[in-house]
């Protein structure tokens, strides 16, 4: 069998759905990585 014309949207939505867990979790954790990304500048 050739290609498939569901062949290229299917890879999209996999790859969708692969990068959307962490890009969650990033968003709702952003304000503690921004914190400790902050902190390791200052010198005391």
């Amino acid at each position: 069998m050739g290609p498939s014309i569901f062949d290229e949207p299917l890879k999209m939505a996999t790859s969708f759905l692969i990068v959307l867990p962490p890009l969650v979790l990033y968003t709702f954790t952003q304000r503690w990585f921004v914190e400790g990304i902050e902190r390791t500048g200052l010198v005391e």
